[in-house]
């Protein structure tokens, strides 16, 4: 449903939501959490999106990787990667976005995302869920 497309998008450009998730009119997920975590918390807390429409502020290959387990129908990225959008692509996820970059940067802007670097060295999905848990408690989020 497109309706749920806009209302996703409008919480997060315009209510300040990092990411949220609506179906059939009514919000299913949304956080302020910035970085991977609120994707991480959603897919380790059992989230299954389907049919459902998405916004997130920044889509590296990391949140693609989780958008996709999650099986979202439709996301909107204020900016995504290259190795993000094609993934969502090649799995079936219908994506807009404002701005296409071709890696996502750190916080500092200093380098590369380490997200989007730990999905890009990972052999599966599983190995990349496990580095994520380990970076997020490394850095005091977990």
């Amino acid at each position: 449903m497109m309706n749920d497309l806009l209302k996703a998008k409008q919480a997060v450009v315009e209510d300040g939501l990092s990411l949220s998730v609506y179906l059939e009119g009514q919000c299913l997920y949304c956080s302020h959490d910035a970085g991977i975590k609120p994707m991480y918390l959603a897919y380790t807390q059992g989230f299954d999106f389907t049919g459902a429409a998405g916004a997130d502020k920044v889509v590296g290959l990391g949140a693609a990787a989780f958008w996709a387990a999650m099986h979202i129908g439709r996301l909107h990225a204020v900016v995504i990667s290259d190795p993000a959008l094609d993934f969502l692509i090649e799995n079936g996820t219908d994506v807009t976005y404002d701005t296409l970059v071709p890696k996502i940067k750190n916080r500092e802007g200093t380098g590369f995302c380490p997200v989007e670097t730990l999905a890009l060295a990972s052999d599966s999905f599983e190995d990349f869920v496990k580095e994520t848990q380990a970076f997020l408690t490394r850095i005091n989020q977990l």
